[in-house]
């Protein structure tokens, strides 16, 4: 029976990649059912020529995993077990959610030697590419993951050298597992070339359709060589053909050498950026090849997030200037923060389309505050322009550790604090640039206050304020909370404080309306409406009540008198084309600047004034990868050996003092880890990806956490003898301690349902018979209430608030 073409495919993609066959020593191997240590052999999944891969249950903590069984040949040769001892440490530091795990060690078992690896289960994305090419929206995520999972590796300095699709597996949640590390090498280090590696001298590794040009020729490789096999990978799924696709492995490691992809099978809906990407990763040259494969997950997700209204484009009607690359400053030592002000950086141009758009003088300078930036006012808004341009307000953590409202004339050059703003969050002008309205935070008001002097005036409630735009009749628009189903639209009220009206309020699948900006003409608003699917940008007529779905995808959309909509999207500011005589968005949008901080209110730290100041607070990466220590009372540091530098987050020590319970971050994924201080071993508890805040019992025989899964929010109690773990229903919020009878949790939770509530305490019971936990209130106030702990005799709760400001 003849061959389909996929199957022909896959059958050729084999020839030449498998090791030799193990009938030499298929007799010394396990057979199903017996067992191998703790491990109880079910079925085999592969053989090459080191050994046997097997499907086997681990008897001890009842989770499946993979046994790789070792030749006799391997085990009985020193040197090459002694490397494989090696390569087996150096890949298990490769802790990341898109990595096959190594559980345990070279271990021995009746004279078989094996290793314990991680069990995935699902296709691999050579079964899922033979059955055809994979449509541009569920490609590039699965290229993401193996994109990150890469990078992980090559973070660690090692490179797989033969990355495939066979060694790529699909689970059936859709989340990517690249395999088989085992010839992976590492790029330096003591040991190198092939001293560090299980293959011989001479001998070329890979699979031939994926090797790169220096691969083939069997010159020395680096992570170079990972990122041209990942551009085959992205090919082939894109296209459903092999990069370089040849009669024989010879002819293909030819076409590698001097052929080219046929480009012309890339579908015709991939983005530009995608085509480029694959030309930039498929380069020959290695020196002109992608430099790291972190680039290509960064292209890849800016793709994913890109609205739909912005396709990738190379021309548009908008001139515009990238932003240099901005130094990060260290400022004031914890928080590195600065301000950049782009004079011109957005042209003001005639929106009549003209072939050579006049280019405005580019100026650019930094502001850095007195201090710091206050950190609760970066979670929201915390700076705006004057419509005129000549004024910056900001919101700065002044000498006395309060934040206030700052202003600063650009002619001039120190800022000054407004008197009473003490506790601003997300300030505005007025149309003449002489008022500020803005939130109190700790009062929960709305206010306004004149900058020439005297004291704030109250206006309204504002419990969680996402926005307010002032207009020319004298009335503001705002929106006074979200998530609250009352108060989660838009507002209108005089800027005397009267006639309080309602203008929209929130439909099923939406969540709130947010950053209205009042349009000129003052007939409509823009806004961001916040929904379950995705934001999108609409209008709303203040005359007609009218509402228009305007575009989808960013946040914080703004009018400029250029005629185009800005927003942001990804850390990066788009301008569309906008007319507003039709309200029609008109074209394409492009990227103005990129790196611009982007909090989780939705907001974006930027402004941009009528003629054309652009303002804005740039995205700082800080160095979050360190090592836990112990601090004694005397201030002693003692570093843990085994704890090497990560994300780490969300400490609890045992009461017994033997064990640490920590989250490790590794992208988005956050897992439960155990640090076994008397054996000084580190250990993952959790593989959901999305596990946080351990917590004690206070008898230490079991582990809390929250569990926030698609299907739910979960608080898990854990055995750390073993066992299934105990799940209870969790509103969302954060376990932050146990009562010391082991029946009670603390619990911090944004309640919403009340007005004029942040974050507040509350205790449920842990009884079993209710798998639905009931908090109930302990402290509400009107501020947030955190970091709550029982005393040993549960009659006292300890805890932080920032009432005081």
């Amino acid at each position: 029976m003849p061959m389909s073409n996929p199957d022909k495919r896959d059958q050729d993609r084999r020839n030449g990649e498998d090791l030799p066959s193990t009938s030499s020593f298929k007799n010394s191997m396990p057979k199903p059912g017996s067992l191998i240590g703790r491990f109880r052999i079910e079925n085999e999944l592969g053989r090459g020529g080191m050994g046997v891969v097997y499907h086997a249950l681990d008897t001890k903590l009842d989770r499946p995993v993979a046994i790789k069984c070792l030749s006799p040949e391997v085990m009985g040769d020193d040197t090459i077990r002694s490397r494989l001892e090696r390569e087996a440490k150096l890949l298990a530091s490769l802790n990341h959610p898109n990595i096959a795990a190594i559980y345990e060690e070279l271990g021995v078992s009746e004279g078989v030697g094996y290793l314990v690896l991680e069990y995935v289960a699902g296709d691999t994305l050579a079964e899922r590419i033979a059955r055809g090419r994979l449509p541009i929206e569920e490609a590039l995520p699965i290229g993401l993951q193996i994109a990150e999972a890469v990078s992980a590796a090559h973070s660690k300095g090692i490179i797989h050298r033969d990355l495939k699709p066979g060694n790529i597996k699909i689970t059936p949640d859709d989340k990517v597992k690249v395999l088989d590390f085992g010839i992976a090498k590492p790029v330096k280090g003591e040991v190198s070339g092939d001293a560090s590696t299980l293959t011989r001298p001479g001998r070329i590794i890979g699979t031939p359709a994926f090797m790169s040009p220096e691969q083939t020729r069997g010159k020395a490789i680096d992570h170079h060589s990972d990122i041209w096999s990942f551009g085959c990978i992205l090919y082939e799924m894109l296209t459903g053909f092999p990069a370089f696709e040849a009669e024989t492995s010879t002819d293909t490691l030819a076409g590698i050498l001097r052929g080219e992809p046929n480009w012309q099978k890339v579908p015709g809906d991939t983005p530009n950026n995608i085509r480029v990407l694959l030309r930039r990763c498929l380069e020959k040259d290695p020196n002109r090849r992608l430099h790291d494969i972190a680039d290509a997950a960064i292209e890849i997700r800016e793709t994913l997030d890109l609205p739909s209204v912005a396709p990738p484009t190379t021309t548009s009607s908008l001139e515009y200037v990238r932003s240099s690359n901005w130094k990060k400053h260290l400022v004031l030592g914890a928080i590195c923060l600065f301000l950049g002000i782009c004079l011109g950086a957005v042209a003001i141009l005639s929106r009549r389309q003209t072939s050579e758009p006049p280019i405005q003088p580019i100026q650019r300078f930094v502001i850095y505050p007195e201090t710091s930036f206050e950190f609760e006012a970066l979670w929201y808004c915390a700076l705006a322009l004057s419509p005129d341009g000549k004024r910056l307000a900001y919101v700065e953590e002044g000498t006395d550790g309060r934040r206030k409202i700052y202003v600063r004339d650009l002619n001039e050059f120190e800022a000054r604090a407004l008197p009473g703003t003490e506790g601003a969050i997300s300030p505005f002008f007025s149309p003449d640039g002489e008022w500020i309205g803005y939130v109190d935070h700790h009062q929960r008001m709305l206010k306004k206050v004149a900058l020439k002097g005297g004291a704030p005036v109250a206006l309204a409630d504002a419990v969680h304020f996402r926005g307010g735009s002032w207009g020319v009749d004298y009335n503001l628009v705002f929106t006074p909370s979200v998530s609250i189903v009352k108060e989660s639209g838009l507002w209108r009220i005089s800027v005397s404080g009267e006639q309080i009206q309602q203008l929209t309020a929130i439909d099923e699948g939406e969540w709130g309306h947010a950053w209205p900006q009042i349009l000129p003409g003052n007939q409509w608003v823009l806004f961001t409406c916040y929904r379950r699917t995705g934001n999108q940008f609409e209008l709303y007529s203040l005359q007609t009540g009218e509402r228009r779905v305007l575009m989808k995808g960013g946040t914080y959309a703004r009018y400029i008198p250029t005629g185009h909509i800005v927003y942001v999207a990804n850390k990066t500011l788009y301008a569309v084309p906008f007319d507003l005589e039709t309200l029609d968005v008109t074209g394409s949008a492009v990227p103005v600047a990129q790196d611009i901080m982007t909090p989780g209110s939705g907001s974006a730290q930027c402004a941009i004034s009528n003629n054309g100041i652009f303002a804005f607070i740039p995205a700082v990466t800080r160095r979050t990868e360190l090592a836990p220590v112990w601090v004694d009372r005397q201030g002693q540091i003692e570093p843990l050996p085994s704890a090497t530098p990560r994300n780490y987050g969300d400490v609890a020590i045992s009461p017994d003092g033997k064990q640490v319970a920590l989250t490790i971050q590794e992208g988005s994924n956050y897992a439960i880890w155990i640090y076994d201080l008397t054996r000084d071993t580190l250990h993952p508890l959790t593989s959901d990806g999305n596990s946080r805040f351990p917590i004690w019992t206070p008898n230490g025989q079991s582990l809390m956490f929250a569990s926030y899964r698609v299907e739910g929010t979960y608080l898990v109690r854990q055995n750390m003898s073993g066992g299934e773990p105990e799940l209870f229903g969790l509103p969302t919020g954060t376990p932050i301690a146990c009562s010391p009878d082991n029946n009670e949790i603390l619990l911090v939770l944004s309640d919403l349902r009340y007005p004029r509530r942040d974050q507040d305490m509350y205790i449920a019971s842990l009884n079993k018979r209710d798998e639905n936990l009931q908090p109930r209130p302990f402290i509400q106030r009107n501020h947030n209430q955190r970091l709550g702990q029982w005393s040993p005799d549960g009659k006292w709760i300890a805890y932080t608030s920032d009432e005081s400001g």
